[in-house]
């Protein structure tokens, strides 16, 4: 796991946090002083909250738990969705979706139609429409897409969430509460919650906080790219795990084929 650089998110402006009359009391802890009345974040202590974090994360990813970026803020949304897409991490980058998690049955049909609809074009299915009908289609596909592009292989709710600023997106993080609650009523396994946040929100709302300036792409970049590689980094740890497990498998079935063919043998060869 990379090493993350105090100087380099001070050269970032990573240190820099909201008025202090905006500053969440809760939020106060991580504060190292006040400068012209701007609250100003101490980098150490985001540095413990990001490797805290970090670990977690890669600890996430080595279980085969899913993972969900929720970033629509406008200065993170491009950087964040590039990357998710890159490597192959489940995304909402263009808006919250209301239900996403509350009532995730219907919001997976709209996920489902629209990879039916994307199969349907791939394979000729809308060749046979009418050229207004297709041009139609197509332009609703586009409109689905845009929305949940970066969810189409989601199959259930996340295990956990990473958010980018849960000011911006209040609503995916009520959510997650929401479900978190439900989940430990039902003495289940809860869903993880983790952020990027800034000064003006309380910290204790998210299990794994970051507390670092939120409002600006390349200290938000920065810090995402730790964390996402941290998850990543676990994540290629389970599926060579996985694939060692498969290729036991694997070899104890030929086995298994190679005994019962020679035992066949066996049979047919007695008089």
């Amino acid at each position: 796991m990379v090493n993350l650089d105090p100087k380099k998110l001070l050269e970032l402006g990573g240190h820099f946090g909201h008025k202090v009359s905006r500053t969440n009391p809760k939020a106060k802890k991580y504060v190292y002083s006040a400068q012209s009345g701007i609250s100003i974040i101490d980098l150490f202590k985001t540095i413990e909250l990001a490797e805290r974090a970090a670990k977690k994360l890669e600890s996430a990813g080595k279980d085969g738990k899913t993972l969900l970026v929720i970033a629509s803020k406008k200065v993170a949304k491009n950087s964040v969705s590039k990357l998710c897409e890159e490597l192959k991490v489940p995304y909402l980058c263009e808006k919250w979706v209301g239900g996403f998690f509350s009532n995730f049955e219907e919001i997976h049909k709209n996920i489902q139609k629209a990879n039916d609809w994307i199969e349907e074009q791939k394979t000729g299915g809308w060749d046979s429409m009418l050229k207004h009908e297709r041009v139609k289609l197509e332009k609703e596909l586009h409109k689905v897409l845009k929305v949940y592009k970066g969810v189409l292989n989601l199959e259930k709710i996340p295990d956990s969430v990473l958010i980018v600023d849960v000011k911006k997106e209040k609503n995916a993080l009520n959510e997650s509460m929401k479900v978190q609650e439900r989940q430990r009523l039902q003495d289940i396994e809860q869903l993880m919650s983790f952020a990027i946040l800034d000064t003006n929100v309380n910290p204790d709302l998210v299990q794994y906080p970051v507390m670092i300036n939120d409002d600006t792409e390349q200290t938000i970049e920065y810090m995402f790219t730790y964390l996402i590689h941290a998850y990543i980094d676990g994540r290629k740890k389970y599926q060579a795990s996985e694939e060692k497990k498969a290729a036991v498998e694997e070899k104890k079935a030929k086995k298994i084929k190679e005994a019962q063919e020679i035992a066949e043998k066996k049979i047919h060869e007695k008089p």
